[in-house]
C-alpha cells in the first residue's frame, strides 16, 4: 500500500512540474557561438537560499544596499550605490540588458522578456536590430562599436549606455567580496551583456530534483508546493541557460 501511495504522490508531483520547460525558441546548435558573457545584476540584496551554481554560465553579483518597492513594474529604487538607484528609479529594471563589446563599449540595449523564451528576438532601443543580430556581429564576428564622443550617462534617457562604458559602481559577489562592475566587464576581454534582475527574497529556492526528494523522503506531497523551483521563480535566468547557452538541466 505504501508503494502505491508513494507512487501515485510522485506521479502527483511530476504534473506539478509538467510542462514547465522553456518557452524559448528551438535550440540551434550554432547559437553557442553566439553567447557572450552574463554578468547578472541583482537589484538588492542575495536569498540566502539562492544558489547561484545553478546557472553555472551566469555570474551573480548583488546590490544588497539597493532596495526596490516592485519587481514586476515601474519600480521606485532607494539606497546605494546612488547611481544605481537613480538609474533605475522610475523605470522597470528587472530584465534590462545592456550588451558591452569587447572593448566595454556599449552596443545594445533592450528588455529580455521577463518570464523567459523569445530572447534573441529582443529589439534593440535603437528599433533597427534584434539580439541575435547583434550577438552575430559583437560576438561571432568580433566587430567592436563606435565610442560616443563626449556623452555620459544621462539617467532620464533609454538608450544612455550606447556608445560609452558602463557606469562604475561597487557590486558584491556571492562570496561577498567587493568589487566595481566596470572592472568585471573589463576582466572578460570579451562581449559581455548585463542585465538587471531581481530575486525575489520571501521564498525557499530549491530544485526540481530536490524539492520530488524531499516529498518523498516526508511522504509529503505538500512539501512540493512549498517550495519555490528555480525553473518557475526565476523564469529569465533559467531561459538564458536554455536558450543562449543550450544547458536545459531541470531546476
Amino acid at each position: 500500500m505504501r508503494k502505491l501511495v508513494v507512487g501515485t504522490m510522485m506521479a502527483a508531483v511530476a504534473i506539478v512540474f509538467c510542462g514547465q520547460v522553456s518557452a524559448g525558441d528551438i535550440p540551434d546548435p550554432e547559437d553557442v557561438k553566439l553567447a557572450p558573457k552574463f554578468l547578472i545584476i541583482n537589484l538588492g540584496p542575495k536569498n540566502a537560499t539562492f544558489d547561484e551554481k545553478v546557472y553555472p554560465d551566469l555570474t551573480i553579483v548583488y546590490t544588497p544596499n539597493i532596495k526596490i518597492d516592485k519587481r514586476e513594474e515601474t519600480c521606485t529604487a532607494t539606497g546605494s550605490p546612488e547611481l544605481l538607484a537613480k538609474w533605475i528609479n522610475g523605470k522597470s529594471g528587472w530584465g534590462r540588458a545592456m550588451l558591452f563589446d569587447k572593448n566595454g563599449i556599449g552596443v545594445f540595449e533592450g528588455w529580455l522578456n521577463r518570464f523567459g523564451g523569445q530572447l534573441y528576438t529582443t529589439i534593440n532601443i535603437d528599433k533597427n536590430t534584434d539580439l541575435r543580430a547583434a550577438l552575430k556581429k559583437y560576438v561571432r564576428e568580433g566587430a567592436a562599436g563606435q565610442e560616443a564622443a563626449n556623452k555620459k550617462l544621462d539617467v532620464t534617457r533609454l538608450d544612455e549606455i550606447i556608445g560609452i562604458k558602463m557606469p562604475d559602481f561597487e557590486i558584491v559577489t556571492a562570496d561577498g567580496e567587493k568589487k566595481m562592475v566596470r572592472a568585471m566587464i573589463a576582466a572578460n576581454a570579451y562581449p559581455t551583456m548585463v542585465v538587471f534582475y531581481s530575486v525575489p527574497q520571501d521564498v525557499k529556492f530549491m530544485t526540481k530534483k530536490q524539492i520530488v526528494e524531499e516529498a518523498q523522503a516526508k511522504f509529503d506531497f505538500m512539501a512540493a508546493a512549498k517550495n519555490s523551483p528555480y525553473a518557475e521563480t526565476t523564469p529569465l535566468l533559467n531561459s538564458i541557460e536554455s536558450e543562449i547557452f543550450q544547458n536545459t538541466e531541470a531546476r
